[in-house]
């Protein structure tokens, strides 16, 4: 064989390896929105990040799935519900999806040793008017067990 032949076939055994190792690699390539601690309260909007401090611990807010609180300019004979879908993550392997609601149970949930609870969901709906999935803001509070 030809030298040019075999250094095109190292050459592509060598991209090949490098595209494997990027491939499987954990990179953590999520940019933080919020930066909080436990037991303090913090707020996502929807797609955004939050990461515990010294607890290698991360908080998506996935979505919004159901919104069906009574809306502010209406009279309700129920107060409704809101749920939202959250994925933590923690030290970027185990990860775990969980919902949580407004009004019925569960309003928290248990993650690796970890409590975490929706204390509060804004804005409230508007007869007649749907709520973008980007206006939506989750108040959460994580602590330890």
């Amino acid at each position: 064989m030809s030298r040019n032949i075999i250094f095109a076939k190292n050459a592509f055994f060598a991209c090949v390896i490098g595209i494997l190792l990027f491939a499987c690699s954990p990179l953590d390539t999520e940019t933080v929105d919020v930066k909080t601690k436990l037991q303090e309260r913090f707020t996502l909007g929807v797609g955004q990040i939050a990461e515990i401090q010294d607890e290698s611990l991360r908080v998506h807010l996935d979505s919004v799935p159901e919104d069906s609180r009574c809306p502010i300019n209406a009279v309700c004979i129920w107060a409704g519900n809101a749920r939202v879908r959250l994925t933590l993550t923690k030290g970027g392997s185990q990860q775990q999806q969980l919902e949580l609601n407004t009004t019925t149970e569960p309003k928290t949930a248990k993650y690796l040793g970890y409590s975490v609870q929706l204390v509060e969901l804004t804005p409230l709906p508007t007869a007649g008017e749907p709520t973008k999935p980007s206006d939506y803001r989750a108040t959460l509070l994580i602590s330890k067990q």
